[in-house]
């Protein structure tokens, strides 16, 4: 299986779903043809290594997200300015997209364990980060169609998230080094409390620039918080009194 001048930016697996006239576990890679054309999303068979039909999706494929049924899946496209949502029930997938041009570039997105909500971080251009901050966290609400966004948040410098598998927080990881009033909260790992509406944000102590994405065990007692400028993986304790704190 070979493909030229294509960047693929995303892996996923989701549950078994149609691959054609069977059903499989399939994982799905974004691959990134160019910048200013259409993209596309790549079904592959995990038991038959069989390239399912490749789904067109909108410029800058980037991250994915399965709902935890494996009906649905997000995909990320930052150079369209939207997120494309697609039908895994259908045979071929169809597909459609939900505009955030207002809120920036959707560069990741987290799916909560029950499949309702959608966290979606958006990188703000630069002309308005003065105003608005350096990124957006926009909830879609997954339970219409299509679906719809239900809130913003607006912080500073965050490019990953992640979603607590008993969904009542989120952590995000601050892409800025600290220091400095226009960065308070550079330098950590944020906490999204996602029990209240409107969400609420507060931080830890743990320190670090964390750019290459979170990733929260299944049971929900730890994480990993990646940096890439230093090839390094944080451990977090997160059964502590709910406040996050780094382990060896």
């Amino acid at each position: 299986m070979k493909r030229l001048f294509t960047l693929f930016s995303a892996l996923v697996v989701c549950a078994s779903t149609l691959l054609g006239a069977t059903r499989e576990w399939q994982a799905f890679v974004s691959a990134q043809s160019s910048l200013s054309n259409a993209d596309s999303v790549i079904p592959i068979g995990l038991s038959s290594y069989t390239e399912g039909n490749v789904i067109t999706v909108d410029k800058g494929a980037s991250a994915i997200a399965i709902t935890p049924n494996g009906e649905r899946a997000l995909v990320t496209n930052p150079y369209g300015y939207d997120v494309s949502v697609l039908d895994l029930t259908a045979s071929p997938v169809t597909s459609y997209t939900v505009s955030l041009a207002a809120e920036g570039r959707p560069v990741n997105v987290a799916i909560s364990p029950d499949g309702t909500l959608a966290l979606v971080v958006c990188v703000v251009p630069k002309k308005e980060e003065l105003a608005r901050g350096r990124a957006v966290v926009v909830a879609l609400d997954l339970t219409t169609t299509p679906v719809t966004s239900i809130s913003n948040m607006y912080v500073i410098g965050i490019d990953s998230i992640a979603i607590t598998p008993d969904g009542k927080k989120a952590l995000v990881g601050f892409t800025e080094s600290a220091g400095g009033s226009f960065y308070p909260f550079a330098g950590t790992i944020g906490i999204i409390d996602l029990t209240t509406r409107p969400f609420s944000l507060s931080t830890s102590a743990i320190d670090g620039v964390f750019d290459g994405g979170i990733s929260i065990k299944p049971d929900g007692t730890g994480a990993v918080a990646l940096t890439q400028a230093s090839n390094t993986a944080t451990l977090i304790d997160l059964t502590a009194n709910a406040q996050p704190s780094t382990t060896s």
